[in-house]
């Protein structure tokens, strides 16, 4: 009697896990794949993100290389009264350092404008999702179609029913 009924118990167990295991063995796949192309689509974004900020066609955000706004507070102030009560010798370092910021400015500028041309000269061949034909396209388009695609991965995943 005992044998009987540690062996119900255990068939339970045993079809309660093989049920549990068949049903969630899929899902968890599919769950920590979709997790994986979240991450990946979130890393190719910084990508581009850091491409367009280091070339300054990032509109809209506060992430630049720019000195302007430094010269211009200390343009402001050599015209104000509190910089001409200064010494000669104050003021003379004033504007070496203004003249040493806007040779860096000028140096930010040429280092975009060459990022700027090599990044848009920049071909990569790549194989789009859903073809078999290899085709050469800009850097900058291949990482957004590289985001498309994980998009359209992701939908299709989303579509496989539970089990």
């Amino acid at each position: 009697m005992d044998y009987v009924l540690i062996a119900a118990i255990m068939t339970f167990f045993i079809l309660l896990y093989v049920l549990n295991t068949r049903e969630g063995y899929t899902d968890t796949y599919l769950n920590n794949t979709l997790e994986s192309i979240a991450l990946v689509k979130g890393n190719v974004t910084k990508t581009i993100n850091n491409i367009k900020d280091l070339t300054g066609t990032n509109t809209g955000t506060t992430s630049t290389i720019d000195l302007m706004s430094s010269l211009e507070q200390i343009q402001t102030g050599l015209g104000s009264e509190s910089y001409k009560n200064l010494n000669a010798v104050s003021l003379t370092s004033i504007n070496n350092q203004k003249t040493n910021l806007l040779a860096i400015q000028n140096n930010v500028v040429s280092i975009r404008n060459k990022l700027k041309d090599v990044l848009g000269s920049v071909n990569v061949s790549i194989i789009p999702l859903n073809t078999t034909t290899q085709r050469s396209v800009s850097l900058m388009e291949a990482l957004n179609g590289i985001t498309e695609d994980l998009n359209v991965v992701t939908e299709n995943l989303n579509k496989i029913p539970d089990s």
